[in-house]
């Protein structure tokens, strides 16, 4: 689901109609498609604003040239055998996971910090919880199946596999705001490209740009939510069409923008270095996000 704006701009020909000949290249995770990208292997890639500040302090100058989420379908999902009594009720919920296992898809990202985070503000350490790399979304569905962690980051379309098996519930909504205070304004995920590319290459990259804002202008009409599902479907195997259209109605076409702010941009940056994931200075937007 966090990739759903670039599969619908190629399903629904967002990138054909802008003279992009684009090729969709699937990661195992997020942190994996920004080492694509910084190794050359991508001219375009998603990412977070802590990756982008952090390999801009190694001598990687990655802008952000599409923003694809200010909020995120993004829940904290545990075993039934987990006692939660202060769900739904944050910071009070942090307390009751002392030396729970959590999983998330890798360090450094979108899921990583979604949990440190929130153990930090709530006045813990980052070790209070056990936190586990389980990889894709197959993946955790499968640990937390298992019991190999106790809890996961569940995000779409994971959540809604997980209510489907009747395996766990949420305890902590991160999408309606149940965290910090830092994530109800907040740069969520985004395209980036090095600013080397962009330099070069201004006319393509403002192309691609106008094709995923167009796609996540679409995508954020509700109305909207059973053409993108029907389009972008063979993305998603083993989604019928109707669930998929379940899914965007209800939670991603909430959650697209095609905007991002400086106050979102900086939030997101206070996040990342707080949990010691931006070694360097914040960055002012201007560059962070690409003027075009």
């Amino acid at each position: 689901m966090p990739s759903l704006p670039i599969f619908a701009a190629n399903r629904l020909g967002y990138f054909h109609k802008n003279g992009i000949d684009a090729t969709v290249v699937k990661t195992t995770s997020g942190s994996a498609a920004v080492q694509a990208l910084v190794a050359g292997g991508a001219q375009f890639a998603i990412g977070t604003i802590p990756e982008a500040v952090n390999v801009r302090s190694k001598g990687v100058d990655l802008r952000v040239v599409a923003s694809l989420y200010s909020q995120f379908p993004q829940d904290l999902w545990c075993n039934n055998s987990v006692s939660v009594p202060h769900a739904h009720q944050y910071p009070a919920i942090m307390q009751d996971l002392k030396g729970v296992s959590v999983g998330i898809t890798s360090q450094g990202s979108l899921t990583a910090d979604m949990v440190n985070y929130s153990q930090m503000a709530a006045g813990l350490p980052l070790t209070y919880l056990k936190v586990v790399s389980v990889g894709s979304a197959a993946s955790g569905i499968a640990a937390l199946q298992s019991g190999s962690v106790q809890c996961v980051v569940a995000y779409e379309p994971m959540e809604y596999e997980l209510t489907q098996m009747n395996l766990g519930r949420s305890v902590l909504s991160w999408e309606k705001d149940e965290g910090p205070t830092e994530f109800a304004t907040y740069a969520y995920t985004q395209v980036d490209a090095q600013n080397s590319y962009l330099t070069a290459h201004a006319d393509v990259a403002k192309r691609v740009q106008t094709a995923l804002n167009a796609a996540d202008t679409f995508i954020s009409d509700p109305a909207n939510a059973a053409t993108v599902a029907q389009a972008v479907s063979p993305d998603f195997p083993g989604l019928s069409v109707a669930a998929l259209t379940s899914i965007i109605q209800d939670h991603v076409s909430h959650d697209v923008s095609a905007t991002i702010t400086p106050t979102q941009v900086q939030n997101a940056e206070t996040v990342g270095q707080k949990i010691g994931e931006v070694s360097g200075s914040a960055l002012p937007f201007s560059e962070v996000v690409w003027n075009g």
